[in-house]
């Protein structure tokens, strides 16, 4: 899909009204114009809820997402989200995606699923499940 792209800068009211629109319409695709093109560089994210993002089929999942927490998107995700994005990450075995937002700031509880377990015991299970530490078991 070809992009238009403005030969004149686009004030950035009107770029900040077109991401709030896109929020509220849940229009991914949207969000991914006006932040990977270059449309809201000025802009910010704050009000882009994560778990709406990381649960899309978006093609530049990752890209938006990084972009989104260099514009100040939460990586623990808004109060209003019934989960977190890092759960999203997690049930949907996006380990790198769920490692940026660590990186940014995410709850690392929100790795716990099972009662008593510390998030470090959460890390080591999941990493185990998914191959990414060698098992003890022989």
């Amino acid at each position: 899909m070809e992009v238009f792209k403005a030969a004149c800068p686009v004030p950035k009211h009107f770029v900040q009204k077109l991401i709030s629109e896109s929020v509220a319409k849940r229009a991914v695709q949207n969000l991914s114009v006006l932040f990977c093109n270059g449309w809201a560089v000025e802009c910010d994210a704050s009000c882009v809820p994560l778990d709406l993002v990381l649960a899309s089929d978006v093609k530049n999942r990752e890209e938006l997402v990084r972009i989104l927490l260099q514009h100040n998107a939460n990586a623990r995700g808004l109060k209003k989200s019934s989960k977190s994005p890092l759960s999203i990450c997690l049930e949907t075995d996006k380990l790198d995606l769920a490692m940026i937002l660590l990186q940014h700031g995410a709850d690392e509880r929100d790795l716990v699923e099972r009662e008593g377990e510390s998030p470090f015991h959460a890390s080591l299970r999941i990493g185990l499940k998914k191959g990414q530490y060698p098992s003890t078991k022989k």
